[in-house]
C-alpha cells in the first residue's frame, strides 16, 4: 500500500514539480523590449482547429485593442506553414521566430524549441492549447510559474488531476465558446488588477501543492524506512 501510495504521490508530484528557468526575468524583459509595448496575447501548444478559433478571437478583440499582439506557439512547430496561410487568408501579418524581427506584425509566430517559458513571461494573457480541441488540455504550470494568467476550453481531461483546485481558487479562467473565450481575454487585457490578481492566485495554488505533496511524500518514506 505504501509503495503505492509513493507511486501515485510521484506522479502527482511531478505535475508540479517545474521550476522558472534561472534567466526567466532577464530574457523576458528582453523579449518585451523586442516585441514593443505592445498588449500580448499568446496561444500555445495549439492543435488544428484552435489557431482559426484564437484568430477569430484575435480579430474581435483588435478593436478595443488595435495595437494587440498575437503570439501562436503550436504544439507541433511542423504545423507552421499551415498557419501561416490560415494568418495570410485573416488578412493578418505575421513574422517567424526563426527567422525575423516581429517587427510591426499582428501575429508573431513561435516556430523554435525551448523559449515557451519566456514568451508566457512577456506576455499579458495566455491560451493554453488542447483544451478546445478534443485532446484533454495541456499542462499549464510552466505558464503559472511565469505568471501570466491562464485561459484554458472545456476539454481537460488529461489534466483533470490539478485543475480543478486552480478553478475552484479563481486562479484559472474556464471558456467554452468563442463569445466567452473573447469576452474572458477582453477582461483580463482591460484590467491590470484583475490580471495580477489571478497571477497571485495561481502562484499560490502552486506553491501550496508543491510543499503539501513534498511533505506528504516525505512522511510516507519515512515509514517505508
Amino acid at each position: 500500500i505504501l509503495s503505492g501510495l509513493v507511486g501515485s504521490e510521484m506522479c502527482i508530484r511531478d505535475r508540479f514539480d517545474i521550476a522558472p528557468p534561472d534567466d526567466l526575468e532577464a530574457k523576458a524583459a528582453l523579449l518585451r523590449a523586442e516585441l514593443g509595448s505592445r498588449p500580448t496575447f499568446i496561444a500555445a501548444s495549439t492543435h488544428m482547429g484552435e489557431e482559426s478559433l484564437v484568430l477569430n478571437v484575435f480579430t474581435e478583440l483588435r478593436r478595443e485593442f488595435p495595437d494587440l499582439l498575437l503570439i501562436i506557439a503550436p504544439r507541433h512547430t511542423h504545423r507552421t506553414p499551415e498557419i501561416c496561410t490560415m494568418v495570410t487568408d485573416a488578412d493578418l501579418s505575421f513574422s517567424l521566430r526563426s527567422g525575423d524581427e516581429p517587427g510591426d506584425v499582428d501575429v508573431f509566430l513561435l516556430d523554435t524549441m525551448g523559449e515557451l517559458s519566456y514568451f508566457y513571461a512577456a506576455s499579458d494573457v495566455a491560451f493554453i492549447g488542447g483544451s478546445f480541441a478534443a485532446i484533454g488540455g495541456h499542462n499549464f504550470l510552466e505558464a503559472v510559474i511565469a505568471r501570466v494568467p491562464v485561459v484554458m476550453g472545456p476539454h481537460l481531461s488529461s489534466i483533470e488531476d490539478i485543475v480543478a483546485q486552480f478553478v475552484n481558487q479563481k486562479a484559472l479562467c474556464l471558456v467554452d465558446s468563442k463569445e466567452q473565450f473573447t469576452s474572458t481575454v477582453h477582461q483580463l487585457l482591460l484590467k491590470v488588477e484583475d490580471r495580477d490578481a489571478m497571477v497571485q492566485r495561481a502562484c499560490d495554488v502552486h506553491k501550496h501543492n508543491a510543499g503539501a505533496l513534498e511533505s506528504t511524500l516525505d512522511l510516507v518514506l519515512a515509514q517505508l524506512d
